[in-house]
């Protein structure tokens, strides 16, 4: 029991030797680095008509309502009572606004009659030459269809990015005009079908994450599925 009693203070003393020593470690703690980190910096961008309904994009545009003036050359006044066979012009644009960051653009559409959704090869059943001339190509300043459907014509993104009070500040225009067909008869109120193209512009900044490319950004951007 004596020798037990002897190891036991032997340890007893060695284990409290060696927290002391622990305990005795030279320490230092900084103090922290703070980085902070703002921007100002976004995307702005507008989309106006000019041919349609006259504003253009040094004008507060009253969200398509009503034309900017009476003009018989405007789309909208000749759409508002349109004859078949009729050249409605109509011109959606997009710009990047003073302020505003480099950015990726594209436009949507989505093509209605009589106030129902319908694909676009439907809606050009209702036009001459059973087509709108989109402002398509591989060139810097024309669009690409990437539509998920090409053939719905209803998602189409600019081949450059813009850049703000520049000459690289506007697209051009994904199309100019829609030419009504001759073969519309009223209905038996008298009246042609209401056609519409409402037209949706969207912005994304050309920074993009690894493996994201423009339109699949974009397209994220309006609504679409993951691909």
């Amino acid at each position: 029991m004596k020798k037990f009693t002897k190891y036991l203070m032997i340890f007893a003393l060695v284990f409290g030797l060696t927290l002391s020593l622990t305990m005795a470690l030279l320490t230092d703690t900084t103090s922290s680095a703070t980085n902070v980190f703002t921007s100002s910096r976004g995307i702005d961008i507008e989309l106006r008509e000019p041919a349609w309904d006259g504003y253009d994009f040094s004008e507060a545009w009253p969200g398509g309502t009503s034309p900017k003036s009476d003009d018989v050359t405007l789309g909208y006044n000749i759409a508002n009572e349109y004859l078949p066979g009729d050249t409605v012009p109509k011109d959606p644009t997009i710009k990047a606004m003073t302020g505003s960051d480099n950015t990726y653009v594209a436009m949507k559409l989505t093509y209605k009659v009589n106030d129902v959704v319908v694909p676009y090869a439907t809606f050009a059943t209702y036009l001459r030459d059973d087509s709108i001339v989109f402002d398509t190509g591989a060139a810097v300043d024309e669009w690409s269809n990437e539509s998920t459907v090409p053939a719905n014509n209803d998602f189409f993104v600019f081949n450059s990015y813009l850049v703000a009070d520049s000459a690289q500040a506007t697209t051009s225009p994904l199309f100019t005009q829609v030419l009504i067909s001759f073969g519309l008869v009223p209905d038996g109120s008298g009246n042609l079908p209401k056609l519409e193209i409402d037209a949706t512009a969207y912005g994304v900044q050309i920074s993009l994450p690894a493996g994201t490319d423009k339109a699949t950004a974009l397209k994220t951007l309006a609504g679409y599925p993951a691909p």
